[in-house]
């Protein structure tokens, strides 16, 4: 299936015991896309996120990565798709009691047998790829900063070569600075690589720096997806609180300017699927 999407959701049901956090959503993530994903607070993003991955069994619905469908298929072709990504939590979610270069190694080490000598290189190409200098990798998580931590997290989420790489808040924490440093990372790595980026935030600058699309996680489904002056047409008071309230219209302006865009007189949205 060459033209299929990276990641395709389709009918996806999540639910804690009574409470519904999505219920018949759909989303399509195009191959080499930076999608952002955007929600209030308890909406569902991070589960969306660990649904794609395999750590959350959803109640309904199907997941399709790279034409797979991974909800009908067998436990090895989990396995394989697992290759296909990697994953930055929030926190970073290193193995603490190993060093920056032993968390990168972990990877390699769960696909494929090496001397020790060929890690050690692997590994610090890795660390080398997101700005980490060459002692990082010598360092326990805990005698990093909070910014080196995560580019660790990444450096361990690109061990394998992916093709997908979902990101979880990946500049929660940061100062403005290291925001945005970690912005241009992960743009030119995307660019670069070749990569296609799931990114859940609530970083409207992120938004705006690296985004290509915007979806919109509202009333249990995606609501919408579209560049932010598309989103911006549509008639959704949540939308354009979002991003014409004091903050986004603030992370706008800076980025050449940003008024009020009219709703379109129907009112429709955009897109239901994103495709």
């Amino acid at each position: 299936m060459l033209d299929a999407p990276a990641i395709s959701l389709r009918n996806i049901t999540n639910s804690f015991g009574g409470h519904v956090v999505h219920r018949g959503l759909d989303l399509d993530v195009r191959k080499g896309e930076i999608l952002g994903v955007i929600g209030a607070s308890g909406s569902g993003k991070s589960v969306l996120l660990r649904t794609i991955v395999g750590l959350r069994r959803q109640q309904a619905g199907e997941v399709s990565v790279l034409g797979v469908n991974l909800t009908r298929a067998p436990a090895s072709a989990w396995e394989e798709a697992r290759r296909h990504w990697g994953v930055l939590f929030q926190d970073g979610a290193l193995f603490s009691s190993l060093t920056v270069k032993e968390n990168v190694q972990a990877q390699f080490r769960r696909v494929v047998r090496l001397p020790g000598e060929a890690l050690d290189e692997l590994a610090a190409l890795k660390i080398s790829l997101v700005g980490l200098p060459p002692e990082a990798g010598n360092k326990l998580p805990a005698e990093l900063s909070g910014g080196m931590r995560k580019r660790a997290g990444l450096a361990r989420a690109l061990a394998l070569d992916p093709d997908i790489l979902l990101l979880d808040e990946p500049t929660a924490g940061l100062d403005p600075i290291g925001a945005a440093d970690f912005d241009l990372l992960i743009r030119t790595l995307s660019k670069s690589l070749g990569l296609t980026v799931f990114l859940v935030t609530h970083d409207i600058d992120t938004l705006y720096a690296v985004c290509d699309r915007v979806a919109v996680l509202e009333d249990k489904r995606i609501s919408n997806v579209g560049r932010i002056e598309e989103l911006l047409r549509v008639d959704d008071a949540w939308i354009r609180e979002y991003f014409l309230g004091p903050r986004g219209r603030a992370a706008g302006n800076a980025r050449g300017g940003l008024s009020a865009a009219p709703c379109p007189e129907n009112g429709s949205s955009l897109a239901l699927r994103g495709g």
